[in-house]
């Protein structure tokens, strides 16, 4: 009987254990400690590596230290787990990898990435990775072929929120635009009308006035004080020429935070966004 219990109860005793050695490395990330917590996963997996856990406590040590910053040390970790097999760890690894690059802005590399489609990789599995190439489409602005891709995975696991992500590829493609080089011409003819032309009406204000009063004081003062009269003019040129520059960088601010705008909307209402796939 006592040997019964025994075959029975240590298996359980031994699954209990792996769990209990989980356990604090989780507590540490509840609390922040993601560096630490990371270290705790790699030692348990170097000293268990035969365990069947020992990959997913190297997967979890990876994904701490993506939460940390450490990208370069994570990346290591899951090229590592790339090479052991083909099992869902190792492509959540592979997906884990494109996540560093897309939070790196190697957009590139995520778009270009087609190494899924040599793996055994699930129907849920290939939405995801396609999902995430939908994201760096949308951060490289391409919003057409974003929205093509967000369409495609519609009627997924993921469909909330390429639905709605599909919508705003369509936003996307009409935001309002500023010509940088239309903003420089129309404040070369009038200070300060580029700047409004781009909604920035209290700079427009300021530029005309100081502009005017610099040339117009100097016009004023020519034959009483040549000397100062110059100096005004020197500084009114100065002051247009910063405007008419300053016209063409707010054309082009302009265009960049709307499209800012747009992908912060994303990123706050999209159902799903591509960090929170593959947490094992």
């Amino acid at each position: 009987m006592a040997r019964f219990f025994a075959i029975i109860l240590l298996p359980l005793a031994l699954i209990a254990s792996e769990f209990e050695d989980f356990e604090f490395p989780e507590k540490l990330a509840k609390q922040g400690f993601f560096r630490k917590a990371s270290i705790e996963y790699l030692r348990y997996a170097y000293e268990n590596p035969q365990s069947n856990s020992s990959d997913l406590a190297k997967y979890r040590a990876g994904y701490y230290l993506e939460k940390d910053g450490c990208y370069d040390q994570a990346r290591n970790i899951y090229i590592e787990l790339t090479q052991n097999s083909l099992d869902s760890i190792a492509i959540g690894a592979y997906y884990r990898i494109n996540n560093i690059d897309f939070l790196e802005g190697k957009l590139n590399r995520i778009i270009s990435f087609s190494t899924f489609k040599n793996l055994d990789c699930s129907t849920y599995c290939t939405e995801c990775f396609e999902f995430q190439k939908g994201w760096a489409l949308l951060l490289a602005r391409r919003y057409e072929q974003s929205g093509e891709i967000f369409d495609r995975i519609s009627g997924s696991d993921l469909d909330s929120a390429s639905e709605f992500l599909s919508s705003l590829c369509m936003r996307g493609t009409d935001l309002p635009r500023r010509s940088p080089l239309f903003a420089a011409s129309m404040s070369s003819i009038i200070p300060g009308s580029g700047r409004a032309y781009c909604g920035r009406w209290g700079d427009a204000i300021v530029s005309f006035i100081s502009i005017a009063a610099s040339l117009g004081g100097a016009y004023y003062l020519w034959e009483d004080d040549r000397g100062f009269a110059i100096g005004l003019t020197i500084t009114g040129a100065f002051l247009y020429g910063g405007n008419v520059y300053g016209s063409y960088l707010g054309a082009r601010w302009f265009n960049e935070e709307k499209h800012r705008e747009l992908y912060r909307y994303a990123r706050e209402k999209s159902p799903k966004i591509p960090e929170e796939l593959y947490r094992f």
